[in-house]
C-alpha cells in the first residue's frame, strides 16, 4: 500500500510539472529582460494550454526557488501577459502578497493585499468609471488586525507597523480624501498629498536637506505627445486605432522608454505585413516620448507594449 501511494504521490507531482514550457525568461525586478539567471533577479516561465485550453499556465520565481507569481494568460498574443481569473503575487520570504483577479489583462473586482507576516492588510474593489480604471478600498487592517474603516469606507489611517514607510490620513467612502503624509524612514523624505472626490489633487515632496518638489501627478506611465489616453493610469501597454485603405489587423512592438523620453530595443512582436510593420516602427520613432514618473521623478520603462490596430476605412 504504501509503495502504491508513494508512486501515485511521484505520478501526480510529474503530472502538475510536465507541462510543455513555451518561453522561459529572465529579468530584473525593473522588468529588464537580461540573459542569464546569474543576472536576473527571477524567472518567468511560460507554458502551452492543455486540453485546447486558451489560457496558459505561468509562473514567476525569485533566485531563491519560491515563487513571485502565478496565474493564467491568454495564449493568443503570450508576450502581452493578459492574465485571466485570479492572479497570486508572493513575497521573497513564500509569504502571500496580493491575491486579485484580472479581465483582459486588468484588475478587474476584488484584490487583497496582505502584510509579509501573512495578515491581511486591506481589501478592495477594482471597476471602471468613465473609462478609467478606479480602485474603491472596502477594508484597511491594522497591525492587530483591527479594520479601521466603518461600513461606508470612512476611517483613519495611521500605519503602526515597523516599516520603511510610515502614512497617515482620512478616507472618505473607501478613497483617500484631504490630507495625507508620508515620511520615509530610509532616506528622511516627507510626502504631503492632497486627495479629492476620489483623485489625486497635488503633491510635496521635501528631501533631508528641505529642498522640495511639487508634482501634479502621483503616477504617470509612458505616452506620446498628442496621445488621447496621455498620462495613462494602467500602464503597461498603449493601443491606438489607425483607419486604413489597405491594413486590418494588429501590429505589437515592445520597446524600452528611459527616463528622458528616448526609446530603443524595438522588438517586433506580431506582425502584420512588412510594409505594416515598418510604418508602425516609423510612427513609434517619429513621436515625442513622456516618460514614466512617480512621484515627479522619472523612471526607465523596459518592455513597454505599443499596440497599432489597423481598420479598413
Amino acid at each position: 500500500m504504501k509503495l502504491f501511494l508513494t508512486s501515485l504521490c511521484l505520478f501526480v507531482s510529474f503530472s502538475t510539472f510536465a507541462q510543455k514550457v513555451y518561453k522561459t525568461t529572465f529579468l530584473k525586478f525593473n522588468n529588464q529582460i537580461v540573459d542569464s539567471l546569474n543576472q536576473a533577479d527571477f524567472t518567468r516561465t511560460v507554458y502551452y494550454p492543455e486540453n485546447d485550453n486558451k489560457l496558459a499556465k505561468v509562473i514567476e520565481t525569485f533566485k531563491n526557488g519560491k515563487i513571485k507569481k502565478e496565474g493564467f494568460i491568454d495564449f493568443e498574443i503570450p508576450e502581452l501577459l493578459h492574465f485571466e481569473g485570479l492572479v497570486n503575487f508572493y513575497y521573497l520570504n513564500g509569504t502571500k502578497n496580493i491575491e486579485a483577479n484580472f479581465k483582459y489583462g486588468a484588475y478587474n473586482g476584488i484584490v487583497k493585499i496582505y502584510y509579509p507576516s501573512g495578515n491581511l492588510n486591506w481589501e478592495g474593489k477594482y471597476y471602471r468609471k468613465s473609462g478609467d480604471l478606479k480602485l474603491q478600498l472596502l477594508k484597511v487592517y491594522n497591525q492587530n488586525g483591527e479594520n479601521i474603516l466603518d461600513d461606508k469606507g470612512n476611517g483613519y489611517y495611521l500605519s503602526t507597523e515597523n516599516f520603511r514607510l510610515k502614512t497617515k490620513g482620512n478616507y472618505k467612502n473607501g478613497f483617500k480624501d484631504g490630507f495625507w503624509e508620508t515620511k520615509d524612514l530610509m532616506t528622511k523624505e516627507k510626502f504631503e498629498e492632497v486627495y479629492k472626490n476620489e483623485e489625486f489633487v497635488s503633491g510635496t515632496s521635501t528631501d533631508i536637506n528641505g529642498n522640495k518638489r511639487i508634482y501634479g501627478e502621483l503616477e504617470t506611465f509612458p505616452y506620446y505627445e498628442g496621445y488621447s489616453g496621455a498620462k495613462s493610469k494602467e500602464g503597461g501597454m498603449q493601443q491606438v486605432s489607425i483607419k486604413s485603405d489597405d491594413l486590418d489587423g494588429l501590429v505589437i512592438y515592445s520597446l524600452d522608454i528611459d527616463r528622458f523620453g528616448y526609446t530603443k530595443n524595438y522588438k517586433l512582436i506580431n506582425s502584420l505585413s512588412k510594409y505594416s510593420d515598418q510604418k508602425a516602427l516609423a510612427f513609434i520613432k517619429n513621436k515625442k516620448w513622456h516618460p514614466a514618473s512617480f512621484r515627479g521623478i522619472n523612471y526607465d520603462t523596459f518592455g513597454y507594449f505599443f499596440i497599432i490596430s489597423y481598420h479598413l476605412d
